[in-house]
Order: C-alpha cells, then sequence, then structure tokens
C-alpha cells in the first residue's frame, strides 16, 4: 500500500516535472520571439528617424543652395533694400511705383523653387519609407502574434496541470 502511493507520488511528480519543463520552454521561445521582434522594431524606427532625418537634411541644404542661386541671379530692378530704423528689419522700396515689400521681390520665385526641391526629395526617399514602414506594421502583427501564443500557452498550462493532477 505504502509502495502504491509512493509509486503514484512519484508518478505525479514526473508529470508535474514533465509539465513544467514543456511550460519552461514554451515560455524560453515565446520570450526570444518576443525580444527578438522587440529589437527589429527598434532598430527599424531607428533607421525611419535616420532616414527621415537624412531626407529632412538634404532638402534644407538643397533649399539654402536654391535661394543662393536665385538671389545670385536675381536682378533687382528698381528695388531697393531699406532697414527700417524703428525695427531694423529690412524692406524693398520700388523706386518707380513706390511699392514696400517686407520680403525679398524674388521670394514667390525661391518658395516655388523650394517646393520643387521638397518634392524631388520626397519622391527620393518615399519608397524606402514606405517600405520600412510596411516592415515595421508586419513586426507590429507578429508582435500581436507573440501575445496570441501567450494566451495559448496558458491554456495549455491550465490542461496539462489538470491532466497531470488526475491521471
Amino acid at each position: 500500500m505504502q509502495l502504491k502511493r509512493e509509486r503514484e507520488q512519484h508518478q505525479l511528480f514526473r508529470r508535474h516535472k514533465f509539465v513544467g519543463s514543456s511550460v519552461a520552454q514554451e515560455e524560453l521561445n515565446i520570450l526570444e520571439s518576443y525580444a527578438a521582434i522587440e529589437k527589429d522594431m527598434l532598430s527599424c524606427r531607428r533607421d525611419i528617424q535616420i532616414q527621415e532625418s537624412t531626407a529632412e537634411l538634404l532638402c534644407k541644404r538643397r533649399a539654402r543652395a536654391v535661394q543662393r542661386e536665385v538671389l545670385a541671379s536675381a536682378d533687382l530692378d528698381h528695388w531697393v533694400p531699406q532697414t527700417g530704423s524703428v525695427s531694423g528689419k529690412t524692406h524693398y522700396l520700388h523706386t518707380l511705383t513706390g511699392e514696400v515689400l517686407h520680403q525679398h521681390p524674388h521670394f514667390p520665385q525661391i518658395e516655388a523653387r523650394w517646393e520643387e526641391v521638397r518634392n524631388e526629395v520626397e519622391a527620393q526617399h518615399r519608397p524606402k519609407r514606405t517600405k520600412m514602414l510596411a516592415y515595421l506594421e508586419s513586426l507590429k502583427g507578429q508582435h500581436e502574434d507573440v501575445y496570441d501564443n501567450v494566451a495559448q500557452l496558458l491554456s495549455n498550462l491550465r490542461e496539462l496541470n489538470f491532466k497531470a493532477q488526475f491521471h
């Protein structure tokens, strides 16, 4: 009788040990996949930020070059830059019409060229950014799958514990 009870306890112990090691291995697998996904997501977000910063820097650099180009070739025909005595800001006076502008007379042309530069840079960088954002979204989907795996693991754990206790 004592031997039978010890054998049953030993078998119960072996079942619990099996359940514990199975669950531990599943937990380890899930944690490893979770850590890998988190690492990839962080890396992808960093790459997106770097790419956006690079595009912005390139856009600013080209915009400054365009502005210098327009101003160097600009003919101010009858426009005279003047500095306000109170504000100290530069405004432009047309000597024939008396019109006063608070910005450079060729500023609309500069703005139009800036828009062209912005569109060029955007067109160059959009495909890569779109691809990186799609990859990030797929990682988010994988992240959700990991949570589904956790729910499945908990369900399996309950089932295995139940079976270990009553078999």
